[in-house]
């Protein structure tokens, strides 16, 4: 069997993702610092490269893991729920928070790409960059943009989020937990 067709068998894509994630997890756990998608990208890209096979081969198994996107993301309603009363008292302000975090995510998101020369359907691609994966791509599609550049917008976004977030939210003194 050929490399390519190795790499383009769904469990092989699905069982490496999973396995490289998972050593990500594994790393992230011992030295925090350590931006857990960007590693498990790695090796994939890197073996990608070296057999010289473009990623929509090798996707043929991550539509199946992009698939289960979104019922994971109705999954945190869960948490949400148990703690709907602690967060009930909260709810206007968090109301609040959340318009203006997704007004000046989505303005600055279009507006540097837009302050960059980008073309409309980049710019386009930007602004849903700050909400989970499946809603992205949905809205992406509703404004006519690119899914696959929301995707690693929303990927970036997130990776520099969970990295950098709690760093600077302490510089700037917020330090309870439900806050961070």
């Amino acid at each position: 069997m050929s490399a390519s067709a190795v790499i383009a068998h769904p469990v092989f894509s699905i069982g490496l993702t999973v396995a490289c994630y998972a050593g990500a997890l594994e790393l992230h756990r011992r030295r925090r610092w350590i931006p857990t998608i960007v590693v498990a990208c790695l090796p994939i890209v890197v073996l990608l490269l070296l057999v010289h096979e473009p990623y929509a081969i090798y996707n043929r198994g991550g539509n199946f893991l992009t698939w289960w996107l979104g019922p994971a993301t109705v999954a945190l309603a869960v948490p949400m729920y148990r703690n709907g009363l602690a967060l009930r008292s909260s709810l206007p302000r968090l109301a609040l928070i959340v318009f203006i975090a997704a007004t000046v995510g989505m303005l600055t998101a279009g507006g540097t790409a837009w302050l960059l020369g980008a073309p409309r359907t980049i710019i386009l691609s930007a602004v849903p960059k700050s909400v989970t994966t499946p809603i992205a791509i949905e809205v992406c599609r509703q404004l006519g943009g690119i899914p696959q550049i929301t995707i690693a917008m929303v990927i970036l976004a997130g990776v520099l989020g969970a990295s950098f977030g709690p760093f600077l939210l302490g510089l700037v003194g917020v330090r309870e937990n439900r806050a961070v």
